[in-house]
Parts: structure tokens; sequence; C-alpha cells
């Protein structure tokens, strides 16, 4: 222990690597998942090393498997890590930062109260000292409750820490609504339609009011969505009504249907479809022409065929259109829309502005967009029968870990998107628009894999011009300095 103790400090990052690497496996048998933990190993001087000597985090490695060694001793008894946090981490900052979120989450995860109480202890320890180092805490105690509040054992209220730090008091305030203290739920709740506040600060009382579930929380998103206010806000109220639930819910949101801009159409019309018992309502809608079905998009169709409902896709056939899986057809499809795209010159700039609004809100493209599906810069465009077998067919082949997972909760909620977590605790999935759901395991009623992808399909059905230019942005972009349509032609001629 005491050569690897002295290898911890070695200038040489590979050397430190090896080390952290080493005590992972002295810790636990295996490298990925925890088994046979030894949390007895005498392993924390050569953690303590490995933290000071790499403190400034600029490998992007060693810091991920420091936390790899460290985390089965925090999960089975996170005392002895917290006091050197503590002593140690404002003098070992950025590193300790990045163990310290990650050491709060994990506590979270266990769903042990009396860990956070350890949790609580650590904070009132390190008040005072690094602010960054106290933001780390917070934000990961914030972040491990999501899904759903894990209470300390000991009185959190007796325990109020000040400070007279902006971001602080904001993070203690969200702490304090996710707990139930009153006076953090007033002014969270009050938080959400101040218009002198920050859109930021609203956003993140938001969502820090919807874990309450309480009618105070709902009557705010009702007045949020009301109101006139900014678009990723009133996105953000709708999608915490559709968590906090309720029945009167779907009559608020489809009473100012018509005051929505686009964006905020498509987010309401995913909410309105989040449950079964007010999937009617949406319909109602649509029949009274309220909700227009051009406005519906493929993956509302989705869900509501997700749910299996003999009348949900009776009314949905009648009112909608007839959900088809893939076909035999897509080939012939492929087909036509490729001589589409090579028909004729494209626009690439009005590619561009269409590729923001269909690919990249789930896709990343050269460093723009969202990450729901795989990045477009590197897979899935290498020829343009490639693309468009991709683009009309989502189906054919889709990637591990790129599955669309289904979840009901037993509050009768219905999510869905790619499962970027699954923890002991909670599992969280990614969306269309790289929107977030965490749901606690203890809420799940069913959760299940589709052998659809993510990605809807319909793409192949908007006009002809804007599906060649938006085909020819994404195979052809300016970044790559990429053939001209007509020596394309050329070479795929040969």
């Amino acid at each position: 222990m005491s050569v690897l103790e002295k290898l911890a400090s070695d200038p040489d990052p590979r050397v430190r690597l090896a080390v952290a690497t080493a005590v992972r496996q002295l810790v636990s048998s295996s490298l990925t998942i925890d088994t046979d933990i030894d949390t007895e190993a005498p392993v924390g001087k050569i953690l303590a090393a490995l933290i000071k000597s790499s403190a400034d985090a600029k490998d992007p490695l060693i810091p991920f498997m420091i936390w790899m060694a460290s985390e089965p001793l925090v999960a089975a008894n996170p005392g002895p890590g917290l006091k050197w946090l503590a002593e140690n981490g404002a003098d070992t900052m950025p590193l300790s930062g990045i163990l310290t979120r990650k050491a709060m989450r994990r506590i979270c995860d266990t769903g042990e109260s009396v860990k956070m109480d350890a949790a609580l202890k650590f904070l009132a320890a390190i008040w005072g000292k690094d602010e960054n180092l106290i933001l780390a805490a917070l934000d990961g105690l914030i972040e491990g409750q999501k899904a759903k509040p894990l209470l300390p054992t000991i009185d959190p209220t007796a325990k109020r820490l000040e400070s007279t730090h902006p971001q602080i008091k904001e993070r203690l305030n969200q702490l304090g609504t996710i707990w139930g203290d009153a006076a953090s739920i007033a002014k969270t709740i009050k938080t959400i339609n101040d218009a002198t506040a920050t859109l930021e600060d609203r956003i993140k009382a938001v969502q820090a009011a919807q874990q309450l579930k309480i009618d105070a929380a709902r009557a705010a998103m009702v007045q949020l969505i009301s109101s006139p206010n900014p678009e990723p806000l009133v996105r953000e109220g709708l999608r915490a009504l559709g968590t906090i639930g309720g029945d009167g819910v779907p009559a608020e949101i489809v009473k100012n249907w018509k005051e929505f801009p686009p964006a905020v159409r498509r987010t309401a019309a995913d909410v309105l479809v989040s449950r079964a018992t007010w999937t009617h309502s949406f319909f109602n809608a649509v029949k009274d022409q309220t909700i227009q079905p051009a406005e519906i998009s493929a993956s509302v169709i989705r869900t509501i065929a997700n749910y299996k409902d003999a009348r949900l896709n009776e009314r949905m056939e009648r009112l909608v259109g007839k959900f088809r899986e893939s076909s035999a057809d897509k080939v012939e499809l492929a087909r036509q829309k490729r001589k589409v795209v090579l028909g004729s010159e494209a626009n690439i700039g009005r590619g561009h502005e269409l590729a923001k609004t269909a690919c990249l809100v789930c896709h990343k493209f050269f460093g723009e967009g969202a990450e729901v599906g795989p990045d477009l810069t590197g897979v899935g465009r290498s020829t343009l029968d490639a693309l468009l077998a991709n683009v009309i067919d989502p189906n054919q082949i889709i990637g591990k870990g790129y599955e669309n997972v289904l979840i009901e909760t037993k509050d009768g909620r219905s999510v869905s998107g790619r499962m970027v977590e699954n923890s002991d605790s909670r599992v969280k999935l990614l969306s269309i628009g790289a929107v977030e759901s965490v749901v606690a395991k203890s809420d799940i009623a069913s959760m299940t894999v589709s052998e659809l992808s993510v990605m809807p399909e319909g793409l192949e059905q908007m006009p002809d011009d804007d599906f060649r230019d938006l085909i020819w942005f994404i195979l052809n972009p300016p970044q790559e300095g990429r053939l001209t349509i007509e020596k394309y032609k050329a070479v795929i001629a040969r």
C-alpha cells in the first residue's frame, strides 16, 4: 500500500490513472458495477494522495477513475470521505468539487435518511469556506432528489444555513423547498410568477415546486401558462403540470392553447397525452378544432398508440389518422425521395433552419443541438442512401442505448424516451427536445422497452423542397466543404 501511496503523487498522469484503477479493484472486484465490496480496504491515504496530486482535474479520465474507486466506500459509509473533503476540499479544488457533487448524488441514491444526516453535517462543516465547494455540494443534493425527496432524520430547519452569496441563497431555497420547509416553499411559489426574477431563477423555482405535487404549486403553474411569459418558462411550467397532475389540468392547457406559440403548443400536446386519462381531453380539443391535426407531431401519435387502448386508438384513427409501423413500402419511398433530393439545387441555409426544428431537437450536429439521439456529425449520413434509410425507416436499426423506454407511474402518468440513467433509486429518460424526465423507482408501475426507436417517423411527409434542403444540409454541411450537388450526382453515377 505504501508503494501505491507514493505512486499516487507521481507527476505522470498515466501512473496516477493506473493507481486509481488499482484502488478500484481493491475496493470492488468489478470496474463497472459494485460487487464484493471491501469497505475495510486501507485505501484512504492513497485516495487522498491521488486527489491532492490531481486537484487541477485537467485530465479527463483521472477524476472519473478516482470517483469510481471512491464510490463504493461513499455509498457504504460516507462519513470518512466527507470528513476528508470538509478538511481538505477547499485546497484541492476543482477536483474536490467534482467529487463532492458526485458524493451528494450517491448519498441521495442510497435512499437512507441517516446518510442524508451526514450530508447536512458536511454542509455545516464546509460553511464559510470555498463557495464553489458549497455550491457543488448543494447542486449534488438538489440533483439527487429530482425524482423524490430524501429527508434527513434530523430537522433540516434546525440546521438552517445562511448566506449572502446569491447562488448559494437560491440553492438553499431550492433544497428547503424539496424538504418541505414552509418559508422556502412560499418563496419558491412566489418566484415562479415574479416578473422581476431572472428567467433562470424562475425555471429553477418551477423545477423545485413540481416535486411537491401540492395545490399551491399547481395553481402557480396554471397562472404561469395563462400569462404572457418567455417561451422556455411556459414550456417548463407545462411539463411541471404534467408531473404534478390533477383532473383540471387538461382543461387549463386547452383553454390557453390558442395563445401558445408553435413551440409551446408542441410541449402542451406532449403533456396532454402524457396520461391516458388526459388524452380524451386532447381528442375533444381536436374535435372542436381548438387543436388542428396539422399541429400534432408523430411523437404524440406514438404516445397515444403505446397505450394500446382500443377506445383511444379508435378516436385517434377517426380524428387524427391511423398509426402505422414501418413496412416494405419504405424501400420504395426512399427511392422516390432520392430523386427529390437530387432533382434540383438545394438551399443549404434554409436546410440549416429546417434542421434546427426537425433534427437538432434530438441530435447534435457539429456541436449544435441535443443529445437524445446519436451525434449526426459522425454517424448515419455516410451516403445519401444511408441517410434516407435512417430518416424514412428509423426502426430499421436501433442502436444499443437508443431504444424507446416507456414508463407508467403509479399515479397514471406516462413518460417515454431514451434511458440515460438507471440507478437503484431512479430512472432518467431523455426525449425529444432534450427534455429530461426523472422518475423515482418507487413511483414506477411498469417499465418496458419499445421495439421502436426514440426517433419518430414521418419526416418524409414535409414538402419536397423542404425535404431536399434539409437532407442536403445534413448530407453536405458547410463545415465539411463537401461536393456540390452536381459533383455529387456525377460521383454516384459512376
